[in-house]
C-alpha cells in the first residue's frame, strides 16, 4: 500500500522509533521517508549518556537508510 501511494506524493513517517512496535525490521521493510525519535530519548540526551547514544545511533541509521529524521520533544 505504501509503495502504491508514492506516485500520489504521499510520504510516510515511522513514529516513536525505538519504542514499542517501531523496530529495526520496520526500518528495513517499510518504505517510510522519515523517522521520528521518541521524546523519551530526546528529553534526556543532554544529561543521560545512554539516551544520547541512542539518539546518535538513530540519526546514523537514518543517514545510512537515506531517511529524514525528526527529534520529538
Amino acid at each position: 500500500m505504501i509503495e502504491g501511494c508514492r506516485p500520489l506524493g504521499v510520504r510516510f513517517a515511522l513514529d516513536d522509533f525505538g519504542t514499542r512496535y517501531s523496530l529495526l525490521t520496520h526500518l528495513k521493510d517499510l518504505a517510510v521517508h522519515r523517522l521520528k525519535i521518541d521524546q523519551s530519548f530526546v528529553r534526556d540526551l543532554l544529561v543521560d549518556a545512554k539516551a544520547r547514544l541512542i539518539v546518535e545511533s538513530v540519526i546514523e541509521l537514518s543517514v545510512a537508510f537515506r531517511r529524514q529524521v525528526i527529534a520529538k520533544g
